[in-house]
């Protein structure tokens, strides 16, 4: 669950939006305990409710116990096909109030059914179907959406169709990425400049929105650059070659701006490429795949002898500043979920985090700190430019913390701890920081509040 906080409605309050797999969420924020105002189905769940209630009292163990031999086998791929992602994770709240997702090869609108009322039910307000002679496969989904800076709906399928549309699904503009054997599996971005930003296992691509189309052409603003994708990995969650993290952007006004990810490399870089255009007088740096490539810095978490490094986490950028946290489990089993449950114990967490910073002078990217104590096992980091923190969900001695750490120094300022159930578990899961002060973050079942 990926917590969006509505505008204040006329009474001053908020609400909730988010969505699970299998259900779109209403909840009032504002009592003592956190309370549904509706939830409807939007797709078959994967668990049914007793499930929730089962697992709410299990350890992350005896979590994988209960569930694993419920999975169904793995289905075997076709031939060109890639393992699916997951669709309906990355919902869009606007600002009137419609929840926008993306299921499978629609987008569908939910709304209040009772305009300007917080606690209306929920209703679909409209849907839009993805035709099917625009599909490079009959079996393709979407899995990102983003909303541009006009107001328009851009979103991306897992074989790299790209598409946008008004959000009242009137009009809708296509442009498919090389020949449809790209694959994608985050999310993906969008610049003031109509520049949207989507990665695949291949390339690093700026789509431009003209306002009238969709284009990779340079001399119209867009672009395509390979990257070191690596091999496809034996690594707990990504499998494919190619990046695990949802393009971020670096940069605004007159500073010098990029697109950031971690590659797919063995031991894995931080790649920021030139969003707009290339500086004239730039060469190309030596052991990188394009002239776009700004920085190309191998992310050791403070080891120098280190072989492999692995995250599949958005890089979390501030100013100039990207910080990256580590997702290699020090063991891994055959299912994604054993992976992503169990992250959280000692034995399996992964350690360490690293920040870097760009220097417009030199025009090179440079490891500040690193600290390897530190374990977060899956969830998304946060950043407070009041605070100067970093706020994720990590883990001490298999207790579920809350970690703040310090912005310039990478020290941890405070933690507290959560609990150890399953129930705890971020399971990749977005640190949001709420409008009251409170942190969010979505859960295995649920959602988490932590206040102040």
């Amino acid at each position: 669950i990926h917590p969006e906080f509505s505008s204040p409605y006329p009474d001053g309050g908020r609400v909730i939006w988010a969505s699970n797999l299998g259900e779109v969420l209403k909840i009032n924020p504002e009592g003592e305990m956190l309370e549904y105002i509706d939830r409807i189905e939007s797709y078959p769940a994967m668990w049914p409710d007793v499930f929730g209630e089962k697992l709410s009292e299990m350890s992350c163990q005896e979590a994988v116990d209960f569930l694993v031999p419920l999975l169904p086998p793995d289905a075997e791929l076709r031939e060109g096909e890639a393992p699916a992602g997951t669709s309906g994770v990355f919902p869009i709240l606007g600002s009137d109030g419609i929840l926008y997702q993306a299921l499978e090869q629609k987008i569908v609108a939910y709304g209040d059914e009772i305009e300007g009322d917080r606690f209306s039910p929920i209703e679909v307000k409209r849907q839009y179907e993805i035709p099917a002679e625009v599909l490079p496969r009959e079996w393709d989904k979407l899995m990102a959406m983003v909303m541009t800076y006009d107001g328009m709906l851009a979103f991306a399928t897992n074989y790299g169709l790209v598409g946008i549309i008004d959000r009242n699904f009137e009009n809708a503009q296509y442009l498919q990425l090389v020949d449809g054997n790209e694959y994608i599996y985050n999310s993906i971005a969008a610049d003031e400049d109509g520049g949207i930003y989507v990665v695949t296992h291949k390339a690093m691509y700026r789509v431009q929105w003209t306002g009238e189309k969709l284009t990779i052409d340079e001399s119209e603003g867009g672009w395509r650059a390979e990257y070191g994708t690596g091999k496809p990995s034996s690594m707990q969650v990504m499998t494919t070659a190619g990046s695990g993290s949802t393009p971020t952007l670096m940069g605004t006004g007159d500073q010098d701006k990029f697109v950031v990810i971690t590659d797919g490399e063995e031991l894995m870089n931080i790649v920021l490429f030139w969003r707009d255009e290339i500086p004239p007088d730039w060469e190309q740096l030596p052991g990188t795949k394009s002239p776009r490539i700004a920085a190309q810095v191998p992310i050791t978490f403070g080891d120098p002898d280190r072989q492999r490094s692995f995250s599949e986490q958005s890089t979390l950028v501030r100013g100039y500043g990207a910080f990256v946290v580590n997702n290699e489990l020090q063991s891994w089993f055959d299912k994604n979920l054993e992976n992503s449950l169990l992250s959280g114990e000692p034995d399996v967490a992964p350690y360490g985090c690293e920040k870097f910073e760009w220097d417009p002078e030199t025009r090179t990217l440079q490891s500040v700190w690193f600290n390897q104590e530190l374990s977060f096992p899956n969830a998304i980091p946060a950043m407070s430019s009041a605070t100067n923190l970093i706020y994720a969900i990590g883990q001490r001695n298999g207790v579920w913390t809350l970690e703040a750490v310090d912005w310039d120094a990478g020290e941890s300022v405070w933690h507290y701890e959560i609990g150890d159930r399953s129930y705890h578990n971020s399971l990749f899961a977005a640190t949001v920081i709420g409008p009251d002060e409170s942190i969010y973050y979505g859960t295995f079942i649920g959602l988490m509040r932590i206040k102040p």
